[in-house]
């Protein structure tokens, strides 16, 4: 009867004051929510601008060499510092929401991921990203000596089939949970019922 008076915010016609921690955490699980969907914005637009830049293999050998020779340049190498943290930031936050999903926070929480759309979906290819991008990274830069692949070295890696399969695999992976995470913001929006399936849809 005391924990039901409680939830109510009750206890002999008192009201209860919640506890600090657990407002704090309810404020930080706003700004962490926030900071989650523009770093997944953020991630998304450069998703399709990754896949820009891969479209120059298909121009030859001198397009797409010449570029890898500019992105080995300082600004690019910053950039990809700030591509590095952005990823962190948004696995980190995923992680975080299959926390809230497994129900092991506060009410306050739980609610605002329980008036979102369903997002198994996400939990699901995000927890496959986590796998597939390490393996993409360990791949296609971190054992190659310059860190970018050049032409032969592209070539030579599709070669294999467990890389080109690994390859398919995050793209369709990463696709995937881009757009629908995309649709999961689109929805937050408040579009109507009509816009909603439309989208959903596309």
């Amino acid at each position: 009867e005391f924990e039901f008076m409680f939830d109510q915010g009750f206890t002999d016609g008192l009201p209860v004051v919640p506890p600090t921690p657990e407002r704090v955490d309810v404020r930080l699980g706003g700004a962490a929510f926030y900071v989650n969907r523009a770093a997944g914005l953020g991630l998304v637009a450069y998703l399709y601008a990754h896949l820009l830049m891969l479209s120059m293999l298909v121009r030859g050998p001198d397009a797409w060499d010449n570029f890898i020779d500019l992105a080995s340049s300082p600004p690019f190498l910053a950039l990809d510092v700030v591509l590095l943290a952005g990823v962190l930031v948004h696995a980190a936050n995923g992680v975080r929401v299959v926390i809230l999903g497994l129900g092991l926070v506060a009410r306050g929480q739980r609610a605002r991921l329980s008036s979102t759309p369903p997002l198994a979906g996400q939990m699901i290819s995000g927890a496959a990203l986590l796998v597939l991008l390490t393996l993409h990274l360990v791949a296609q830069h971190l054992v190659v000596p310059t860190g970018l692949r050049y032409t032969e070295d592209v070539i030579s890696g599709l070669r294999s089939p467990l890389m080109l399969v690994t390859e398919i695999a995050v793209l369709v992976v990463v696709a995937y949970h881009a757009l629908a995470g995309v649709r999961v913001v689109l929805v937050d929006v408040g579009f109507s019922p009509r816009t909603e399936e439309r989208i959903a849809r596309i």
